[in-house]
């Protein structure tokens, strides 16, 4: 973008010199309807997915080899230091 070259004062008067007002005047309007978006809520949600889909994937290993409740539960509470009734009901959910 040409504004992004933007670096002394003299830039922007020789951009300006060149750029149509009305142009400028429109470009305000490119943001009326825009919706605001949260990078940080953004970013938490998806290390919750991505937490969650680890969780569901331990369990379903220990459930191929192991086939044990018990494993997939102590599993969890140490790879994701979950207390023993969070594991159990993670192991409810995927099992």
């Amino acid at each position: 973008m040409m504004i992004s070259k933007l670096q002394k004062e003299a830039d922007f008067a020789e951009l300006s010199k060149d750029i149509n007002t009305e142009y400028l005047n429109d470009m305000g309007e490119l943001f009326a309807n825009f919706e605001a978006y949260d990078v940080q809520e953004t970013r938490r949600i998806a290390r919750e997915e991505a937490r969650e889909e680890g969780i569901r994937k331990i369990v379903q290993a220990v459930k191929a080899i192991v086939n044990s409740q018990t494993s997939a539960r102590q599993q969890l509470m140490e790879q994701y230091e979950l207390s023993e009734e969070e594991a159990e009901k993670k192991v409810e959910l995927y099992w």
